[in-house]
C-alpha cells in the first residue's frame, strides 16, 4: 500500500535542473503551510506532468510514510519514501484524515 499528503503547486521555480523545480504549499492539520522545492518528478499530479507552461496551482500528491494515526489526525513523513524535506528541513507533519491518500501498489 502507497501514501500520499496532499498538497498543492504554487509556481514552476525553474528549468534547471531537469526536469525542473516547482515550489509545493503543504498545509498542516493546524493550518500552517510549509513550503518544498524540488523536482517536479518528486511529486505526483493527479492532472498532468508537470511542465513550465502548466496551470498553477494544480494539486499533487506527496508520497509519506504514517508515524502514527488517530481519529482526529495522522502524522506523516515525508522523508521517507522520497526524502522530501520543506525549505527549512521539515519532514513529520500531523494531518487530517482527509489530506492523507491510501493506495494499492
Amino acid at each position: 500500500m502507497s501514501t500520499y499528503v496532499l498538497a498543492k503547486v504554487t509556481r514552476w521555480v525553474a528549468d534547471e535542473p531537469i526536469p525542473g523545480l516547482v515550489e509545493v504549499v503543504l498545509v498542516d492539520g493546524a493550518g500552517h503551510a510549509w513550503t518544498f522545492v524540488d523536482k517536479t518528478a518528486m511529486f505526483e499530479s493527479k492532472d498532468s506532468i508537470l511542465l513550465s507552461t502548466s496551470s498553477y496551482p494544480t494539486e499533487v500528491r506527496l508520497a509519506c510514510t504514517v508515524v502514527r494515526r488517530t481519529a482526529e489526525a495522522v502524522t506523516v513523513s515525508t522523508a521517507m519514501p522520497a526524502g522530501l524535506e520543506t525549505t527549512d528541513g521539515k519532514s513529520t507533519f500531523v494531518m487530517l484524515p482527509s489530506r492523507v491518500e491510501e493506495s494499492p501498489g
